[in-house]
C-alpha cells in the first residue's frame, strides 16, 4: 500500500510518542474549532524550535495525556467539512499561517492531523481574541493581538 500521508513522520510512531515528545502532540476527541485553532497557533509559534506540533482530531486520551485505542475517529462524511472549517478558522491567525493537513486512518478509524511546523514569521497571533491570551499556559503561550492593532 502506498502512503498518502502528508506528515513528516509515521503516524503510529507519533501516536505512541516514539519520535515526538508528548508536549508537541494534542489529542482532540472531536471537532472543536476554537480549541484546535488555538493549539495550532501555539504550535506554530514554536518558540523553542522543536519542530512545531501535531493535533490529532478524532483521538481521545487518558488523564495522563496518552492516546486511547481504538481511536474515536471521525465520520467519513464530515472530513471535507472539518478541513474546510479548519482552514477558514486559520484566517484568524496573523500573520497568515496554514498548517499541513493530513487525513489518516488508524484501526479503521479516520483522523485529521494538522501538523503545525514553526511559522516563518513569529510571533503569530489570534486576531481579536484577547480573552484567550493564556489559553495553553506557559509552555505554549500564544500572543493575542487585538484586531484594531492589526488594521494599521
Amino acid at each position: 500500500m502506498i502512503s498518502t500521508s502528508k506528515l513528516p513522520i509515521n503516524l503510529d510512531d507519533l501516536l505512541r510518542q516514539r519520535t515526538v515528545e508528548g508536549e508537541r502532540i494534542e489529542y482532540k476527541t472531536g471537532w472543536n474549532p476554537d480549541a484546535i485553532i488555538r493549539t495550532v497557533c501555539a504550535f506554530a509559534n514554536d518558540f523553542e524550535n522543536l519542530g512545531g506540533g501535531y493535533v490529532v482530531i478524532g483521538q481521545d486520551c487518558d488523564a495522563n495525556g496518552q492516546p486511547l485505542f481504538p481511536p474515536v475517529g471521525l465520520a467519513e462524511n464530515q472530513l471535507d467539512k472539518i478541513q474546510r472549517e479548519l482552514l477558514a478558522h486559520c484566517q484568524l491567525i496573523q500573520p497568515p499561517y496554514f498548517p499541513v493537513l493530513s487525513i489518516e486512518e488508524v484501526e479503521g478509524r479516520k483522523l485529521i492531523v494538522p501538523w503545525a511546523p514553526g511559522g516563518q514569521t513569529r510571533p503569530l497571533y489570534l486576531e481579536g481574541r484577547p480573552d484567550q491570551a493564556d489559553f495553553l499556559g506557559e509552555l505554549r503561550e500564544v500572543p493575542v493581538m487585538p484586531s484594531r492593532l492589526l488594521s494599521h
